[in-house]
């Protein structure tokens, strides 16, 4: 049986669905989705479950997401260092600015997704985290779900698990893109460690 989150909320999360008919922009072979590495970075929350990191998703070296305005890479962790002792780094999403993972090819058993982020603190402030999914058959446009972190404590969280859309094909595979925007109210948030979560090991 899966092992359902017990987590203690420290923000109020928002989530949308909607279906859309855009076709994808970005076209990719029907490969099989690779294999990846998991481990369990969560344990410490609660959160047994296994996963792995969102390509470039650790913001140490060329992490090759794209940005729209001054996103930059800088020097501030977040505390828990799941993914490396030794790691140092943080990408800073300064307001109204805009940032996307490297498109991904996932499995049928990925599930919810999970990342640090440094809250500002600031009064009607959310991050707005957005995960599209399309398949390479072309069927059902994109699929997106969006979530809305609100504003709390500044500092360094954790999201809840936030659940993928689904848009996989007759194998079971689909492809992903998550785009991150600070939104409302001027003020600068920062993410790190962007992990999903393979339903494996349960």
């Amino acid at each position: 049986m899966r092992n359902i989150r017990r987590i203690i909320a420290t923000t109020a999360i928002v989530a949308t669905s909607t279906v859309g008919l855009i076709a994808s922009a970005n076209p990719v072979s029907a490969s099989t989705c690779p294999t990846r590495t998991t481990t369990t970075p969560f344990t410490a929350w609660g959160d047994h479950n296994q996963y792995f990191v969102v390509p470039g998703g650790t913001f140490e070296g060329s992490h090759g997401w794209g940005s729209n305005g001054n996103v930059s890479v800088v020097n501030d962790q977040a505390p828990w260092k799941i993914n490396g002792s030794n790691h140092s780094k943080a990408l800073n999403l300064p307001a109204y600015t805009t940032t996307i993972a490297p498109n991904m090819c996932i499995a049928s058993n990925v599930d919810w997704l999970r990342l640090f982020y440094k809250d500002p603190g600031v009064s009607g402030a959310r991050l707005l985290v957005k995960i599209e999914a399309w398949n390479t058959a072309g069927t059902n446009g994109r699929v997106v779900k969006e979530y809305r972190i609100s504003s709390g404590g500044a500092g360094w969280k954790l999201t809840s698990a936030l659940a993928l859309p689904n848009n996989r094909d007759s194998r079971g595979e689909q492809m992903v893109t998550i785009t991150i925007t600070p939104v409302d109210t001027a003020a600068s948030w920062r993410i790190d460690d962007v992990m999903l979560d393979p339903w494996i090991a349960r």
